[in-house]
């Protein structure tokens, strides 16, 4: 169980440095840089997925039928908010069939709720797979997701605050990074 949580640990390294500004210039002037970190970063989750299968599968409490439904919801609302994000980003866009154009900030759609909405879908989708199979191997994987996000939200932040200025910090302030604010009826 050791090695899986390194092995998290090891891949968000890779994520934040193939993700970081010194990459980006280092490699910036190769056109097909995205669809290569997005290769990188589909070809090292395999080991994990892999390692993850060899793993025990001895669940931790018998949650049935109605623990696999509670986490196919997760589930569902990480899609949901994954494929929201997705749309708004450009698919192929966003894996690098096609050059990125972000100019502006977006603040639009999801991205008018949450700052980060794929972040907001990884947690979703963590604790959807630990309720739905409640196994060690899913608990380390969601600790290491949780463990890593404020890191990444931090680094991509810094990113964003250096590529669009006070426009990123007046967005800070007005949105949330992963949780919507949930509008409440004033009270008279």
């Amino acid at each position: 169980m050791i090695a899986y949580a390194v092995g998290w640990m090891a891949y968000f390294i890779l994520h934040s440095v193939l993700a970081s500004a010194w990459a980006k210039r280092l490699f910036g002037q190769w056109q097909h840089y995205r669809l290569f970190y997005t290769a990188m970063a589909m070809l090292t989750l395999a080991p994990l997925w892999l390692l993850r299968a060899s793993l025990p599968f001895e669940p931790l409490w018998n949650g049935g039928i109605v623990g696999q439904v509670i986490g196919l919801g997760f589930g569902f609302g990480a899609y949901k908010m994954g494929a929201a994000a997705l749309r708004l980003y450009g698919i192929r866009q966003f894996v690098g069939l096609k050059p990125q154009t972000a100019e502006t900030l977006v603040r639009k759609g999801i991205l008018a709720r949450v700052r980060h909405p794929l972040y907001t879908a990884t947690i979703l989708l963590g604790i959807g797979f630990f309720i739905w199979q409640p196994i060690w191997a899913n608990l380390v994987m969601l600790l290491a997701w949780l463990a890593y996000l404020p890191i990444g939200i931090w680094l991509e932040e810094r990113k964003l605050i250096a590529q669009f200025g006070a426009a990123y910090q007046t967005y800070q302030k007005e949105v949330p990074a992963l949780w919507p604010r949930i509008p409440f009826a004033k009270w008279k």
